[in-house]
């Protein structure tokens, strides 16, 4: 499940890497105790990692850029996917329930919120799917380095498979084994990402890729690879 939303004011001025000024939007929507609680502090866990279950889009909308500085006009536009029934509610009671926000110093009105849902099929099928936010696929070498795939290398499709196990288990999908081959790279542009203190080597990307219903559906709801709650690998299914 997922939500687009839509925020309104005449100039609204972010940094270039605002993921943390949603993510913190995101966040607040949930109590300090409680869901909200557990969300920031624990997240779902597998034997060695925690996962918060969720991610979320770039900003859409038209902007100018000037000083590291993006202004847009007018609205902005993004998605939030979860694997979890009550984030999602309590997320959609939040915007439902506010005439406005803040996201960084910005005080935006909520114009309208829409929830989508991923149609469902039997069996496997090739789809398209495309990056609405960075994905980035990464891990440490012998040496302690961190090494990076792009999407059109080999081991970009096997940590892709890793993180979906992972959340898998964390999630407690019993029996749940991926079904996530990529057949085509379409597309895929390198891009450098600053989140709170770390830069991360990340993609915008389009590939065909055969799946089946629960693994697109878990792709869809937290996406792909990792840092999903950093605002990164969330996908659009083309067709």
């Amino acid at each position: 499940m997922r939500l687009k939303i839509r925020l309104t004011k005449e100039k609204i001025e972010l940094p270039v890497n605002y993921q943390a000024k949603v993510q913190g939007l995101i966040y607040s929507a949930f109590s300090k105790d409680g869901y909200g609680k557990f969300l920031h502090d624990e997240g779902y866990r597998d034997e060695k990692r925690k996962f918060k279950m969720f991610v979320f889009s770039n900003l859409f909308g038209k902007f100018s850029l000037a000083n590291q500085t993006l202004t847009y006009e007018n609205f902005v536009e993004f998605y939030i996917g979860s694997q979890s029934e009550q984030f999602m509610e309590e997320l959609y009671r939040f915007f439902t329930h506010q005439d406005d926000v803040f996201l960084g110093k910005n005080k935006l009105k909520i114009e309208w919120i829409q929830m989508e849902n991923l149609p469902y099929f039997a069996g496997k099928k090739e789809c398209i799917i495309q990056t609405i936010s960075p994905v980035t696929a990464y891990k440490m070498n012998e040496e302690g380095k961190v090494v990076y795939y792009k999407p059109s290398d080999p081991e970009f499709e096997l940590m892709c498979v890793r993180n979906l196990e992972e959340k898998g288990r964390a999630w407690q999908l019993n029996d749940f084994v991926p079904q996530f081959q990529v057949k085509e790279v379409l597309f895929e542009k390198k891009r450098i990402a600053h989140f709170k203190n770390t830069f991360y080597i990340a993609y915008m990307t389009k590939m065909k890729v055969e799946v089946d219903y629960p693994t697109l559906l878990l792709l869809w709801n937290t996406g792909m690879s990792a840092k999903g709650s950093a605002g990164f690998g969330m996908i659009r299914v083309v067709r």
